[in-house]
């Protein structure tokens, strides 16, 4: 494997500016960091290419532990399409062996997902990787419609939204809006809700229209990728998409505040090439290459 050069111990700019910043919006509620990648394009490696050579999956998961330690992570989620666009199963169950080693709490199934096969899919569940669709239906795969987390007393329903795929036969599609109703019509009681989503810019924007006021955040969105990262606002809404293929994490900030409701911010944190990545990741790929 070619290794850059000029690896130093893990350092994030800005991160505990970032940090300290979450710390004193806490002093009026309790502030959850969820940390967010989506758009992997079945990447394992950095290409190294200009003008953005960052990402590659071993230093992402240097990037995720060293939010954890600093305490900057309390939920680790994926909107996406971390399948190649392509049907290339080995790599997609490499990517697959290695999300698994990341911890995810939820790993929504996009339409890269879905192409991949059945085989990938199935894989995926076998390692671990904590699969979610909200809005498909799939007889022979057990996949949750939504995870329910909770952070220091908060409940976070995180649900995942898939575009209608018709290259495959694997998984019926249902209407995602009707989906979303079904599940908050039901008994449980959330604090924030939190959508990861592969759904297109409109259909994201007719999901927060049919919820006013409800969803906190929409992850993800099939209509546009981003290098560095990109958030908006939609009717007070939060949208936000983390780097295409790793490049850059998103770091939502979710403020609760039982008199006003959730409030939501978000930052990025580039995956640069000269930082030390994961050396467990790095064994597998050096594995697989041989």
């Amino acid at each position: 494997m070619k290794m850059p050069t000029g690896h130093m111990p893990l350092v994030i700019a800005g991160l505990f500016l970032l940090y300290a910043a979450s710390a004193a919006w806490a002093g009026t509620g309790t502030t959850i960091s969820i940390v967010f990648f989506g758009s992997n394009n079945g990447l394992i490696e950095s290409c190294d290419c200009p003008p953005v050579p960052w990402g590659g999956l071993s230093y992402r998961k240097a990037v995720v532990d060293s939010l954890r330690r600093s305490g900057a992570c309390d939920i680790l989620v994926d909107y996406g399409n971390f399948c190649s666009s392509y049907t290339q199963k080995k790599n997609d169950r490499m990517v697959a062996d290695i999300y698994a080693r990341f911890r995810f709490d939820a790993v929504n199934t996009g339409r890269y997902e879905l192409i991949s096969g059945p085989g990938t899919l199935e894989h995926c569940l076998e390692q671990g990787v904590p699969l979610v669709s909200s809005n498909l239906s799939c007889r022979q795969l057990p996949l949750p419609e939504k995870k329910v987390i909770t952070v220091r007393g908060s409940r976070i329903l995180v649900a995942g939204m898939c575009p209608r795929v018709r290259e495959q036969q694997l998984c019926g599609y249902r209407e995602p809006a009707q989906r979303l109703k079904d599940i908050l019509e039901n008994d449980e009681q959330y604090d924030c809700v939190v959508i990861l989503s592969m759904l297109s810019d409109e259909d994201n924007r007719a999901l927060v229209e049919r919820f006013p006021g409800r969803i906190t955040a929409v992850l993800g969105n099939s209509s546009r990728e981003t290098n560095y990262g990109e958030v908006w606002e939609y009717r007070g809404t939060l949208m936000a998409l983390a780097g295409v293929e790793g490049k850059c994490a998103g770091r939502l900030v979710i403020r609760m505040d039982n008199a006003r409701g959730p409030a939501a911010d978000a930052e990025f944190i580039p995956v640069p090439l000269n930082i030390t990545p994961d050396t467990e990741i790095e064994k597998m790929i050096d594995m697989e290459q041989e």
